[in-house]
């Protein structure tokens, strides 16, 4: 894979071949090792006048897969992602195409691409590549993928790290290494790029890994004892097959409480009848480990046991329980109480 450096200024995109001018030195090392391409770099600046340097990178285009592959996105926000086509370009409100204004070697373009947050894998079926940072600590660290015209195949690749100040004359700025994994099986590329990052870490993972679902994202609040019933058999039959041993957690997340209000320690009459020990010994009977969300320094008002709560409840400075607004999430629209809620701490 050939790789050609750049960094970007606020006069844009500077590529390796223009570094003298500039004063800059992007220094790097690449090694074949633990089956993959490893690469450490450094940047080192000597001119006169400090320059803000944005971020430091390479793009290649010497990418070895197929036509219409399919890419791992991680788009670096909570619990959101997944697998898309490279031609998928529409929008999506969680893994969200890029479009940006960029400044290259033939000025100003207009570039709509994917993005993924530290690693990213592409597959066409038959091949698969797996880029990411090892470090997973220094900054922001990208990896942006842009289709052809034509969206069949990838047009190029950059890989870059956020710097984000003005370098100084003699100082060396390093930048979390990266590591290039090639093979058939995505997913054997994702486990050896995991031992990959344990290993640079210094770190062990001798424990049972911690697997199972949480409810949330599949259910809200309009979650039942009979959903967690299911999910849990689901759950305990799919992670118990696999050949590592796991503790296996089934999360009952928000909407378990009375009516879904905040704070309240009661569980739902209408759809948990027979309670949370009821439900425990239930999740322990099936194999399952169980685990509750709950907010116990949030309380609204609606909770049937606000009056309890109040001997409890933060007062400001002239004795009256502090409060404030928050937005209720999957409230009953035919109570009338709408999303944003007071609520005493």
């Amino acid at each position: 894979m050939d790789y050609k450096f750049f960094t970007v200024t606020d006069n844009g995109y500077i590529f390796k071949e223009d570094f003298p001018q500039y004063g800059i030195r992007l220094q790097h090392e690449v090694t074949e090792k633990n089956g993959g391409t490893h690469i450490k770099w450094y940047l080192e600046y000597d001119g006169q006048e400090n320059v803000l340097i944005k971020k430091c990178g390479f793009r290649t285009e010497d990418i070895d897969i197929g036509e219409q592959p399919v890419i791992f996105i991680d788009p670096g926000v909570c619990a959101w992602a997944g697998v898309k086509r490279l031609d998928y370009l529409d929008e999506n409100p969680r893994m969200k195409v890029c479009e940006e204004q960029l400044t290259g070697e033939n000025g100003i373009v207009y570039a709509r691409f994917h993005r993924s947050d530290l690693q990213t894998v592409i597959s066409d079926g038959k091949q698969a590549l797996l880029i990411g940072f090892t470090g997973q600590k220094q900054g922001n660290n990208k990896i942006d993928i842009f289709p052809s015209d034509d969206m069949k195949i990838i047009d190029s690749i950059e890989i870059w790290q956020e710097l984000g100040v003005p370098v100084q004359s003699g100082v060396r700025y390093y930048f979390d290494d990266i590591v290039i994994l090639n093979g058939v099986n995505p997913y054997y590329l994702l486990e050896t790029y995991a031992d990959i990052v344990q290993s640079y870490h210094n770190r062990k993972f001798d424990m049972p890994p911690i697997t199972g679902m949480m409810t949330w994202y599949g259910y809200h609040a309009s979650v039942t004892q009979e959903v967690v019933l299911e999910n849990a058999g689901i759950i305990k039959d799919f992670f118990g097959g696999y050949p590592q041993e796991s503790e296996i957690y089934m999360l009952l997340d928000h909407g378990w409480q009375s009516e879904a209000e905040w704070g309240s320690l009661n569980s739902d009459k209408d759809r948990f009848p027979q309670g949370m020990k009821w439900l425990g010994e239930q999740m322990k009977s099936i194999g399952v480990k169980f685990g509750i969300w709950h907010t116990p320094f949030c309380i609204t008002e609606y909770v049937s046991e606000y009056d309890g709560f109040k001997p409890l409840m933060a007062l400001d400075q002239n004795g009256d329980a502090i409060s404030g607004k928050a937005s209720v999430w999957s409230v009953y629209p035919h109570k009338g109480r709408g999303s944003s809620r007071k609520i005493n701490y």
